[in-house]
């Protein structure tokens, strides 16, 4: 089971520093429409009444676009007087009742029922407004077929042959496919699918003593999904959110105080609609119930559906950070091997064992699709190097353990690096060259926490991933004996790759798919080098100030799917091209029996992040 806790106590907060999506468009019926129905329940005095929930309460489809700070507003408004629906401009084109592509829908009314705009034709509303093109930018959701199965379950207790009616159900499932390609070939790249609930757990199923009800609407339900599943497999998996609320509601039903449901089987309104009951018309108290009306979530469940699919979109942009903190992580190795090659560029100190540790917090800013990240490195090294004549070489073993913690408790991402690296560096008067490579495995684990409601899951997991660096530098000093500088100059390649996992069982568990970062990096700068004796030894303070700037982008997309499912999306990860500046000072003391190297670095003017360092190396010099 997933560990829980509550999302007041970790201040769970959404931490996306803007919208990802430039819009979001939804396609759908009763559980999607917030409020085409305005004008009709105005007419009978409450127009806030005016969805299919406890109003006046927000549906799923407006609190996920609350979360991108976009406003969902009715693509369609019906007129009272003609029972029929005018397009208005908005962009949620939900409409209670509708079904996949036939009229009447289903509604208690029978001359608005007839005129209810089907999936079809709320999609052909969308693009014909859109130039016939989706939005690149912009979110699109699909969520459908609850009114054909209510039809064809109507219509078997009319007297329609029971095969007759599921082969209607699968012809609705087939018209969904249809549609879901239709706004994919017009360039729909972000869109989400959601499959039907069981149709049959509700208490208007539940009224029907015999069980009849439930048992058909439990099958058609059943047979929509799977002849949706199957129809979106054969045109192709990728690309697709694809949603199935089954898991999630059967653990609300199995333990509804944990997510702050007081009451499963008594709707909200009692024996009437949900759409025109307002806040008067309910039972006190029952804000926290599961049902609305019969067959219609509550405003909480719908808030726990939002929270749900949010959950699922935000993901990628949770875990782009696996592969993308290892890079510039090398350092702990690469500063300590600097310092044994500033030494030696100086002819200072000599050649030998040494052991180092290095501590490095780090904090990186949230932004469009990625939460905030803040964390250090602790990393232990044993090297040796070697002189030979104006020459140097040396390796180095290292073992570090970093810890990161993702912004808004959104989970933690810890891994343990073990890193070898081989270098060398040559003398030429006043100038020098060196080269260091290294090679690291990693082993990640991983928790992703999700808020659904007051309860928050987290999934864990965990994987593996190599790192492979190489970094080339030179430089020059002017000057000499207690006092040189110069400049310096460097290049370094980085790639990390990191296999894919899914996570432990839990109804919001996903699988990722494996992910590669790069870095191409420069520095360029100037240092000082000092030497002076004292007590403790020969003193020979530094300092360095260097430009730094990142070339690769890094704005590669990984795979995401729900775990179990065929469905995979991507999204884009953060962009790392950036230029900064590097602070770097420290001091060693040279002893005749040992050395020790004290040094700080510190990033600034990094857009969106500061990186410090705290570095120790002692040394056993062998003469």
């Amino acid at each position: 089971m997933p560990r829980i806790a509550f999302a007041a106590a970790l201040g769970f907060a959404a931490s996306l520093a803007q919208a990802q999506y430039s819009n979001a468009y939804f396609f759908g019926d009763s559980l999607t429409d917030s409020g085409v129905f305005t004008n009709l329940v105005a007419a009978f005095g409450d127009a806030t009444a005016n969805k299919f929930t406890t109003n006046p309460g927000n549906v799923w489809s407006q609190n996920l676009g609350l979360r991108y700070g976009l406003s969902v507003t009715p693509g369609y408004a019906v007129d009272p007087a003609s029972a029929q629906f005018a397009a208005t401009g908005g962009n949620n084109y939900a409409i209670g009742g509708a079904r996949a592509t036939l009229q009447p829908g289903v509604f208690a009314i029978p001359a608005f029922a007839a005129n209810i705009v089907p999936l079809a034709a709320q999609i052909t509303t969308n693009l014909g407004q859109t130039g016939g093109r989706a939005n690149a930018g912009a979110l699109y959701a699909y969520w459908g077929g609850a009114n054909d199965v209510f039809f064809q379950a109507g219509a078997v207790a009319q007297g329609l042959p029971l095969a007759n009616a599921a082969a209607n159900v699968a012809t609705a499932a087939g018209d969904a496919v249809t549609q879901i390609n239709q706004l994919r070939s017009a360039g729909a790249s972000s869109l989400i699918v959601i499959a039907l609930p069981d149709m049959g757990v509700n208490p208007y199923a539940a009224s029907d003593p015999t069980g009849a009800t439930g048992q058909l609407l439990t099958a058609f339900s059943g047979a929509y999904n799977d002849a949706l599943r199957q129809g979106l497999i054969a045109t192709g998996t990728n690309g697709i959110v694809y949603l199935d609320p089954g898991p999630v509601l059967a653990d609300i039903l199995a333990r509804p105080a944990m997510y702050g449901i007081t009451n499963t089987t008594i709707p909200a309104c009692g024996a009437i609609s949900s759409l025109g009951c307002g806040a008067a018309q309910q039972i006190p108290g029952s804000a926290t119930f599961l049902f609305a009306d019969g067959v219609h979530p509550s405003a909480h469940v719908h808030g726990i559906l939002a929270d749900w699919v949010y959950g699922v979109l935000a993901a990628p942009g949770q875990l782009a950070a696996l592969s993308a903190i290892p890079v510039g992580r090398l350092g702990a190795q690469w500063r300590a091997v600097d310092n044994r090659v500033r030494d030696f560029a100086t002819s200072a100190g000599a050649r030998g064992f040494y052991v180092t540790g290095d501590y490095a917090p780090a904090r990186i800013d949230a932004t469009a699709a990625s939460p905030s990240l803040k964390g250090n490195g602790k990393t232990v090294g044993l090297g040796y190097d070697r002189a030979l004549g104006n020459s140097m070489l040396g390796v180095s073993l290292g073992l570090a353990d970093h810890s990161y913690d993702l912004g808004g408790a959104g989970g933690s991402i810890d891994y343990e690096e073990l890193i070898v690296s081989g270098y060398g560096a040559t003398r030429f008067g006043a100038a020098y060259l060196d080269a260091t490579l290294s090679y690291a495995s990693l082993d990640y684990t991983i928790q992703r926490n999700v808020a659904l409601g007051p309860l928050v899951t987290s999934n864990s997991g965990a994987t593996s991933g190599r790192q492979t660096g190489i970094k080339l530098g030179a430089g020059y000093h002017f000057g000499s004996g207690n006092l040189v500088h110069g400049p310096v100059a460097a290049i370094s390649w980085e790639r990390v790759r990191v296999d894919g996992y899914t996570e432990t069982a839990s109804p919001t568990a996903l699988t990722f798919g494996g992910q590669e970062s790069k870095s191409l990096r420069h520095r360029l700068g100037w240092q000082l080098i000092g030497e002076m004796p004292s007590g403790w030894g020969k003193l020979r303070p530094y300092a360095r100030i260097t430009h730094e700037k990142e070339y690769e982008d890094n704005r590669g997309a990984f795979s995401v799917g729900v775990a179990g499912s065929p469905f995979t999306f991507s999204t884009p990860s953060r962009g790392t091209k950036d230029s900064w500046g590097l602070l770097a000072a420290g001091v060693s003391i040279d002893r005749k029996d040992v050395n020790v190297h004290l040094g700080f670095t510190s990033s600034f003017s990094k857009s969106g992040a500061r990186e410090q360092a705290f570095m120790v190396t002692v040394g056993a010099p062998l003469n």
